[in-house]
């Protein structure tokens, strides 16, 4: 029998760990912060692939979720891809197909199509770029609905 030879300039393509089904939590001050929940999750030296990867975090009272197919969490920087969903505060929905969601600075970078919805009003355009901390957005190429009833209240 040969032994298995790996080549060392191909290690950091050999996953460290590999599980499934997981849920990870992330406490403050006795206070869950983040919990990331996934399926077929393959750890690497400097990041985590994850399918399924659902993020909650608790921000300023407010729980905000993102969640897509595929994701690589690496740092404080997660990269979606297929099926991507934002939620936040204030009851804004966000989908996409590929986004850039940063922990440490609480953005959602849209690098593709999206659709946007809060209360009864919704938009759609070729790229978002959000900052929850301000609550401020970009975006390009804007199709927009806006449910008057509920802009009078």
């Amino acid at each position: 029998m040969k032994p298995n030879v790996i080549d060392i300039k191909k290690l950091d393509e050999i996953p460290q760990l590999e599980f499934y089904s997981f849920a990870a939590f992330e406490m403050k001050k006795k206070q869950l912060h983040i919990m990331l929940v996934g399926e077929e999750t393959k750890r690497f030296d400097k990041y985590f692939l994850v399918n399924n990867f659902t993020l909650y975090e608790e921000s300023n009272s407010t729980i905000q979720m993102v969640s897509a197919l595929k994701g690589k969490y690496e740092d404080d920087l997660i990269s979606l891809e297929k099926e991507v969903q934002y939620s936040g505060k204030d009851d804004l929905f966000v989908y996409a197909e590929k986004a850039l969601y940063n922990l440490k600075f609480q953005t959602l970078d849209v690098r593709s199509a999206f659709r946007m919805i809060q209360g009864g009003h919704s938009a759609e355009g070729d790229s978002l770029f959000f900052n929850q901390i301000n609550g401020t957005m970009t975006a390009t190429g804007i199709k927009a609905s806006i449910d008057l009833e509920s802009a009078e209240k």
